[in-house]
């Protein structure tokens, strides 16, 4: 049963990652094409990245003001302790 498992296994792999072995830019213009494309690229998604984050942060601080309103009016003698 294990080989069956392996060969399963093995098989998957070899469709599912052809492997493409290490691809770079040999010219001048490709490497120059290259490093345009990271400057400008890794800011871009930095960016993208903060403003999910915020909006990610906004729904959650929402949610947990809301629970904490739903919970203060199920139970009245519940006080916020700010230490």
């Amino acid at each position: 049963m294990s080989s069956i498992k392996s060969i399963g296994t093995n098989l998957v792999v070899f469709i599912s990652f052809p492997g493409y072995g290490y691809l770079s830019p040999v010219t001048v213009g490709g490497r120059l094409i290259c490093v345009i494309y990271a400057l400008l690229g890794i800011p871009l998604t930095l960016a993208l990245l903060a403003i999910v984050g915020k909006i990610l942060g906004d729904y959650i601080n929402d949610a947990c003001a809301w629970l904490l309103k739903w919970y203060r009016k199920v139970h009245t003698s519940y006080e916020y302790e700010r230490t």
